[in-house]
């Protein structure tokens, strides 16, 4: 008996869901019905438009300032980032890599006499404190007409602007990798930036790649009446990311090709060697590399809130036509090639070493490394 009184129960309830979920299937049809009559039907393409499309926001529009500033170095907090998301594993072997790659730097510059990532943070500081005053357009536009005016040409040549401010100094050739261009040798006299007696320029805080691409915005910019402007609104706070190091000569000889070892290393070596064959063999050619010369390069991320403007050049004292405001910046810094034979330290008036050459910008915000084939 309490069996036949269950299966009537869970029939009663089944009969009911049903006939629930036939009622609502109604009332949702009629209500769709009623709405549907409504709105006015026609084949019209002026009235489809006026009921179905919807105006584009101004970025998408080439005239607009928003397109405009799209098409500038400097990367807006609103534009899509230049590089993949770092995932989990990536930031794991980052971190590895910097610990490895850290030992490795702190042994080419005699750590502790030049304290390696401290004393680097400490200079890598001093050049972002003059590189957003030497950013301003006002200042790209007027000071050096021609690519590269106050630096080296790919031929290692100066021209007087940057000999007035140091008495020898030699470049680099333009690197495969398309990423460096020009770098000073490693004994150069050019002295830090707290020492100069001038605003040190565009062309001394950067790679001729990033001053050029820079100088061409601002030409850009001032040709519609327009300049851009940055403000550091805060202390600038350094942190290293990650570091990467090519061994090998300098230029590079033909005949001689790129051997990758992950993302920490880059070796310089003859086209026969390229193929592994021992583990031995291996150390021999890093050891041989390393012997040849090294340049550094560190990824760090500027924690410090920066201010990029587009103003008019008729109204500077009134509001910009864009403002964007960033809180983290990645930079790119990178030394000179230098060898284990090459003095890299010298004292400063305080009797504290320092080294002979200055840390450069050569990538902000991955505006070249986002342009190399993956490896």
């Amino acid at each position: 008996m309490a069996v036949t009184r269950a299966t009537r129960t869970a029939t009663v309830e089944l009969a009911l869901m049903a006939s629930a979920l036939l009622y609502i299937t109604r009332r949702n049809k009629l209500l769709l019905d009623r709405c549907t009559k409504k709105l006015p039907v026609s084949t019209s393409t002026h009235q489809h438009r006026h009921y179905s499309a919807f105006p584009l926001p101004d970025i998408f529009k080439k005239t607009s300032l928003q397109a405009r500033a799209m098409d500038h170095p400097w990367l807006l907090s609103s534009s899509p980032p230049r590089v993949p998301l770092p995932t989990f594993w990536s930031v794991l072997r980052d971190k590895h890599f910097l610990t490895v790659g850290t030992a490795r730097i702190r042994k080419h510059l005699h750590h502790p006499s030049y304290l390696f990532p401290d004393d680097f943070v400490d200079d890598a500081e001093k050049v972002v404190m003059d590189l957003i005053p030497a950013l301003n357009d006002s200042l790209l536009v007027n000071s050096g007409s021609s690519e590269g005016s106050s630096g080296s040409d790919v031929n290692g040549n100066s021209d007087s602007s940057s000999s007035s401010r140091s008495s020898s100094t030699s470049s680099e050739g333009t690197q495969n990798d398309g990423r460096h261009t020009l770098m000073d040798a490693p004994n150069n006299d050019l002295p830090s930036i707290p020492d100069l007696d001038l605003p040190p320029t565009l062309e001394e805080l950067c790679l001729s790649p990033v001053s050029r691409l820079y100088r061409e915005a601002a030409r850009r910019l001032h040709a519609r009446g327009q300049v851009a402007h940055w403000n550091l609104k805060t202390k600038p706070r350094i942190r290293p990311l990650s570091v990467h190091l090519t061994y090998g000569p300098y230029p590079i000889p033909d005949g001689y090709t790129r051997q990758h070892w992950w993302d920490l290393m880059t070796l310089i070596i003859p086209s026969e060697d390229s193929n592994f064959t021992t583990q031995q063999r291996q150390r021999e050619i890093l050891e041989r590399c390393i012997d040849q010369g090294t340049y550094i390069k560190v990824v760090v991320a500027l924690d410090s809130e920066v201010e990029f403007a587009i103003k008019d050049v008729n109204n500077l004292d009134g509001a910009p036509l864009l403002r964007d405001s960033r809180q983290k910046i990645v930079l790119e810094f990178s030394s000179p090639h230098f060898s284990a034979y090459d003095e890299v330290l010298e004292l400063d008036e305080k009797g504290k070493w320092r080294l002979r050459w200055q840390w450069r910008v050569s990538d902000i915000d991955y505006l070249f490394a986002s342009q190399q084939p993956k490896r």
